[in-house]
C-alpha cells in the first residue's frame, strides 16, 4: 500500500472554486493526510479551501500564465509564450521544494481522485492512449543536454505523476537554457506543424526528458469526465465548472 508521504497533490487552479472544492474532499477521503498545495493563477481567491481541505500551502499568483492557446490557423500565438511558460514551471517548482513526497500528482480542475490506487515507481507515469510529438529541435535540445532523445512524446496532462527530486533536479540544471531556447524551439516547432512545445504537458516532459527518466504512459486515468466511471483517477471532470465551456481555452 502506499504511505502517506510517497504522494502528494499540486494543484493548479483559475476560476473553479466549486471543482476544486469537491476535487479537494473526494480526494481527502482516501488521502487525508497526503501533502497538498494550491495554486492559483491570478483567478479567483481559493484560501477558503486551505483550511477546510488542509491545504499546506497556497500560492495565490499576481501573475496569469494564461490560457494554453488553440489559435493554431486563426492567428495568434498557439502555446504558452515563454514568460508564461517559465512562471507555471517556476510555480511548480516552489511547490516541489516545500514538499517532501516521493511523488507528485499534477492535478487540474477538472481531475477527480475517487481512490487510493497504487502506481509504477518510475520518474514521469502518464495518461495512455495519447502519443503527443514534441518537436526535433526541442527533442535535440534535450539530447544536447545529455538527456533522454528516444522518446519523443508526451502526454503529462491532469492527474500525470512526476518524482519529485527529479524534476527539482531538472530545473534547477536546466531552467535558464530553457528559458534562453524557448522561443526559437516554439518558432521551429511551428514550422514542423506547431507541435509539441508551449503546453504544460510538453513542457514539464522536455525539461525533465534532460535527466533520462523512465517514463511509463501507465495511468489509471479515464478521460470520460464521468465519475461514475470504474477508474481511480477521472480527467475531464466539469461537473462543477462555473464557465462556458463553448469559451474555454485552458488545455484539458
Amino acid at each position: 500500500m502506499i504511505q502517506e508521504l510517497q504522494l502528494g497533490f499540486y494543484m493548479w487552479a483559475y476560476s473553479n472554486v466549486k471543482s476544486v472544492d469537491y476535487s479537494f474532499t473526494e480526494l481527502r477521503k482516501s488521502y487525508p493526510n497526503s501533502e497538498l498545495i494550491l495554486s492559483s493563477d491570478n483567478g479567483e481567491d481559493m484560501t477558503s479551501l486551505v483550511e477546510k481541505h488542509n491545504v499546506m500551502y497556497y500560492i495565490h499568483g499576481t501573475n496569469s500564465h494564461g490560457p494554453s492557446y488553440f489559435s493554431k490557423d486563426g492567428g495568434g500565438r498557439y502555446g504558452w509564450t515563454v514568460k508564461e511558460a517559465r512562471l507555471w514551471l517556476d510555480r511548480l517548482y516552489e511547490a516541489c521544494k516545500r514538499m517532501e513526497c516521493e511523488y507528485v500528482m499534477l492535478m487540474e480542475e477538472d481531475v477527480l481522485v475517487k481512490e487510493r490506487f497504487d502506481f509504477p515507481k518510475v520518474d514521469i507515469i502518464m495518461t495512455p492512449n495519447f502519443r503527443n510529438a514534441i518537436s526535433s529541435e526541442g527533442m535535440k535540445w534535450v539530447r544536447d543536454r545529455g538527456g533522454l532523445g528516444n522518446y519523443c512524446y508526451y502526454s503529462a496532462g491532469g492527474g500525470s505523476i512526476i518524482k519529485r527530486s527529479l524534476f527539482i533536479a531538472a530545473y534547477e540544471k536546466h531552467i535558464d537554457s530553457f528559458t534562453k531556447e524557448y522561443e526559437r524551439i516554439y518558432e521551429a516547432s511551428m514550422n514542423e506543424g506547431a507541435i509539441g512545445w508551449g503546453w504544460n504537458d510538453s513542457i514539464i516532459c522536455v525539461l525533465m526528458y534532460t535527466e533520462s527518466p523512465n517514463v511509463l504512459q501507465e495511468l489509471p486515468v479515464i478521460e470520460s469526465g464521468n465519475e461514475n466511471d470504474n477508474a481511480p483517477i477521472i480527467h475531464n471532470f466539469k461537473k462543477y465548472y462555473n464557465i462556458n465551456l463553448a469559451k474555454e481555452t485552458h488545455s484539458l
